[in-house]
């Protein structure tokens, strides 16, 4: 079962590509409505068709060949939450909410402002994914 950021057809591809069976959807429908899902469902169809896959099950684990361990990534560069665009930001705390979530606390907001500790920042760019209006970036460095 896939899930966990699944907010468009591209997405449950992915899982289904590295092995899922099915795709949960959640936060992307309390935030877009239930309409999504059909949207999801046409663009994941039409992909399937212009790769010529006969449906679902063709795609399934064909990214399995391609998927490393956790041991086998690179650490000679790491990249860390930076804030840019700050005109951009509307304080929505969601930053703030999956960094301290994640258990970092390296994101807080203080006079509308949002403050990364990158000293606290493992690096994960969960914060960077739920930015809806990309202030957070991902950069190399600390």
């Amino acid at each position: 079962m896939g899930i966990g950021g699944i907010s468009r057809w591209q997405d449950a591809a992915e899982y289904i590509a590295a092995g899922a069976s099915a795709v949960q959807v959640c936060t992307a429908v309390m935030w877009e409505g239930a309409g999504i899902v059909r949207g999801m469902n046409e663009g994941l169809s039409e992909y399937l068709s212009r790769k010529r896959f006969t449906g679902v099950a063709a795609l399934r684990g064909r990214a399995l060949a391609r998927i490393g361990t956790h041991a086998a990534l690179s650490r000679d560069e790491r990249l860390f939450a930076s804030r840019r665009f700050p005109e951009r930001c509307i304080s929505c705390g969601r930053c703030v909410t999956a960094c301290r979530d994640g258990g970092y606390h390296a994101i807080s907001i203080t006079d509308r402002e949002v403050i990364i500790e990158t000293n606290l920042c493992d690096g994960c760019s969960l914060c960077s994914h739920v930015c809806p209006n990309g202030v957070i970036v991902m950069l190399p460095g600390a």
